[in-house]
């Protein structure tokens, strides 16, 4: 009989799943979008002398900032409109309350998580009509409750899981597994994120779900296990979630997944048999090979997730690996080992 291995979930999420080009490819979209403020942040401030969001605004301010309604300008020139300055004052909030221990004390918290949670909800009756900017700021939003760590931000983050946008939908998914550890999570949104892991109609947000499940759930939920078994064996046509499902049963020991996690842990798989679908311009794609450093990042992740199973025969494939031109994917193999009894770790 096999016994798995309870995955350890002191560690901080991910903010994405690592195996799935869809999901990877949707990362570099945001950073781009922020590369292009950050440059035209640097115009501004070449032409103007100065820009709002480089000011050592306190916690307080950029909540102010964010509440406020977009459509206007905020600068009085035309290259800084207001909704792109909240937008920024919605990453910058999200990015201090990363050290809210030392930007707010806990009775500012309480009062940040409840401006939050009804700004959230102000932005969920009017989802439709935010436009792309309004969008970036709802996600941003949810990111920043997420990072209170308050079990009273959890109820604003579930409502959104119903959200009719996608990006939302993804967005509170990543931000409950996020809070995996803080008390109350699991029982208000394991229901919710097994239900679109299993039919959101958006790939991508099953994707997203399938992978926080790992967080999410624990070994003993047999719910999450019975959605994850069914996206590995049924009628589940998106490789990304099924290879994220596959990830989470492991994580969560079961060997449900034994048989993607077979093809997850072949280099030819990924460089020969998975093209990767690249978009050379608006709406047109081709497929193209797999890179070798995104073949790495996959075999990591299969050998992760393998780690946390009893299965011999997944075992002899990780071993196998000990072999591969990689550097990291020979490192992360060697750590795996150490850590195992069977083969000479302690």
């Amino acid at each position: 009989m096999e016994e798995a291995t309870v995955p350890d979930k002191s560690q901080p999420s991910p903010d994405l799943p690592p195996a799935g080009s869809v999901v990877i490819k949707l990362v570099a979209v945001p950073l781009l979008i922020v590369t292009l403020i950050v440059g035209g942040a640097i115009t501004v401030v070449i032409l103007f002398g100065r820009i709002s969001a480089e000011q050592d605004r306190s916690v307080s301010d950029l909540l102010a900032a964010v509440e406020s309604p977009h459509g206007e300008k905020l600068l009085d020139v035309a290259l800084m409109p207001r909704d792109k300055e909240i937008w920024q004052a919605a990453r910058e909030l999200a990015m201090r309350l990363d050290k809210k221990e030392v930007e707010v004390t806990p009775a500012e918290l309480s009062d940040v998580v409840q401006r939050l949670s009804a700004l959230s909800d102000r932005m969920l009756a009017s989802a439709r009509d935010l436009g792309k900017t309004g969008v970036q700021k709802f996600e941003f939003v949810l990111a920043a409750l997420a990072r209170t760590d308050r079990p009273e931000a959890i109820a604003a983050i579930v409502r959104c899981l119903d959200c009719s946008l996608w990006e939302v939908r993804r967005s509170a998914v990543q931000a409950l597994a996020s809070m995996h550890q803080v008390e109350g999570v699991r029982d208000a949104a394991l229901g919710p994120i097994c239900r679109l892991a299993g039919e959101d109609p958006e790939p991508v947000v099953r994707t997203v779900s399938a992978y926080a499940l790992s967080f999410v759930a624990d070994p003993s939920d047999a719910a999450a296990i019975d959605v994850l078994t069914g996206i590995c064996t049924g009628d589940e046509s998106d490789r990304e979630v099924i290879w994220n499902a596959a990830l989470s049963l492991a994580r969560l020991g079961s060997p449900a997944g034994r048989s993607e996690l077979r093809d997850m842990l072949d280099r030819t798989y990924w460089s020969e048999k998975v093209p990767m679908r690249v978009e050379q311009s608006p709406g047109q794609f081709v497929e193209a090979p797999m890179s070798a450093s995104r073949v790495d990042e996959h075999l990591i992740a299969a050998i992760d997730a393998v780690s946390h199973l009893e299965d011999e025969e997944l075992w002899s494939l990780v071993r196998g690996l000990e072999r591969d031109p990689s550097l990291s994917v020979v490192h992360k193999v060697r750590e795996v080992l150490e850590k195992r009894p069977s083969d000479g770790g302690a």
